[in-house]
């Protein structure tokens, strides 16, 4: 979805700490209805029967199962933090793929998935697989840790300090940084 007219501006320490980020939007939601979308995707994914388990969202022809589309949003919000860790100012990611999700029932209100995506490096075009764990709750930021097969380096935290929201990305077939 249209989120506005917005600015960025990053900036790129020489240290290995991640870039500053600055954004800037108009025109954007207001904040009463991205809560209540994000209580609509939590909702969904909250009231399931079983935990769910899906692999290769999307699939090989670029379709997402509708009922997967919150998988998919909590992976894009979740990867969004691995990316940005990981960019430089040479080196940029884009999630291609979920290849497989598996949600944990918690006795708390939190919604938690165990992730193996697929980020495509640009320009090397290198794909990096990497295990995500993310833990969710409406108006609470997105903790994620990962660890990346490719990296040598062990499990990160790249949890945010803001609240964090999956709403208006369902349809979003990636993010690109």
């Amino acid at each position: 979805e249209d989120a506005g007219s917005c600015l960025a501006t990053v900036l790129y320490p020489k240290t290995k700490a991640p870039p500053t980020v600055t954004i800037k939007c108009t025109d954007t939601k207001d904040q009463k209805q991205i809560q209540e979308e994000d209580n609509r995707l939590y909702q969904k994914l909250r009231h399931q029967t079983k935990p769910i388990i899906a692999n290769n969202i999307p699939d090989s022809h670029g379709n997402i199962d509708p009922a997967l589309e919150p998988v998919w949003a909590l992976a894009v919000a979740g990867s969004g933090y691995i990316m940005w860790q990981k960019s430089t100012e040479n080196l940029s990611y884009f999630m291609a793929q979920v290849k497989s999700a598996k949600q944990w029932i918690r006795k708390d209100d939190f919604i938690e998935f165990d992730y193996t995506i697929l980020l495509h490096e640009i320009p090397t075009q290198e794909i990096i697989s990497c295990h995500m764990r993310l833990t969710w709750l409406p108006s609470h930021p997105l903790k994620v840790k990962h660890f990346c097969a490719s990296a040598n380096q062990g499990p990160e935290d790249g949890s945010g300090v803001e609240s964090g929201s999956a709403a208006g990305i369902s349809r979003e077939r990636g993010a690109n940084f």
